[in-house]
């Protein structure tokens, strides 16, 4: 890692990109939601596809916004971090609210 993607904090970078981790995220919670659902109906077909892409995609939300607070935070942008957080909680309410 080269010194400019070193953090003030010891022990962090900024290297981390948001997009990469709502995919992340977004993955880690399908797999989650399937395990959780196989264990309560051994036939995965029943699963219901909007709780999957709706877990999905606020699990995406959640993780991205909390890298960038997280990024933010590392260079000292405390208020970014704030409203990288805001947006986050805002985001994956508004998902909540339109997938219903």
């Amino acid at each position: 890692m080269n010194n400019t993607n070193l953090s003030k904090i010891s022990q962090m970078s900024t290297t981390r990109l948001p997009l990469d981790h709502f995919v992340s995220g977004a993955l880690a919670s399908t797999i989650a939601t399937l395990v959780l659902e196989s264990n309560k109906n051994s036939q995965l077909s029943n699963i219901d596809v909007k709780k999957l892409l709706k877990n999905g995609a606020i699990a995406g939300i959640a993780a991205a916004s909390a890298i960038y607070a997280a990024n933010s935070i590392a260079k000292g942008k405390y208020l970014e971090a704030g409203f990288g957080l805001v947006a986050g909680v805002s985001g994956a309410l508004l998902i909540e609210k339109t997938l219903k």
